[in-house]
């Protein structure tokens, strides 16, 4: 079990572990989708998309998944995305802006400035799902939504600094 320190928290790789929310966050390479293990990745081509590891984000800004395509779906796996860089940084686990049918589930984000940031104009009818996640430990947001027709769902949502969720 190794440690992860940020800020004045320290945790075990055990701490990181996800509820078993998808039985297929467990199954061997079979799974379909494109693999995402870079720490700072960008996605820009609709798709499956699935974390192989934990993903650990040091820089002390920018967006660890940059989403900047319609119709995708980012599976954690039950893995986490935690940034190490403190509540000096100015950082975003995942982005989307101004697209249609995307959905992040199934994981840990941590740590971050703003765990989960999805915006669209409200007239426009973006529709982002935000599934079985658990977003603890972000310094201001666990998620934040703007825009219409989205759906945040048996999420875990706790110790978030600023607020638990920004309306809409």
């Amino acid at each position: 079990s190794a440690t992860i320190l940020y800020g004045d928290r320290v945790f075990s790789t055990a701490d990181l572990q996800a509820p078993k929310l998808d039985v297929r966050a467990r199954l061997s390479g079979s799974l379909p989708g494109i693999p995402l293990a870079p720490a700072s990745a960008v996605i820009t081509q609709p798709g499956y998309y699935r974390l192989t590891n934990h993903l650990v984000y040091t820089r002390s800004t920018g967006v660890a998944v940059d989403i900047r395509a319609n119709n995708v779906v980012l599976d954690l796996q039950g893995f986490s995305i935690v940034s190490t860089a403190g509540s000096s940084a100015l950082t975003t686990a995942v982005r989307v802006e101004d697209r249609y049918n995307v959905t992040i589930r199934n994981g840990i984000i941590r740590g971050f400035t703003f765990g989960v940031m999805a915006a669209g104009p409200k007239d426009q009818g973006h529709t982002y799902q935000i599934l079985d996640l658990r977003l603890d430990s972000n310094w201001y947001f666990g998620i934040w939504i703007a825009g219409s027709a989205s759906l945040v769902s048996r999420c875990i949502i706790l110790d978030n600094g600023g607020a638990t969720t920004a309306p809409d």
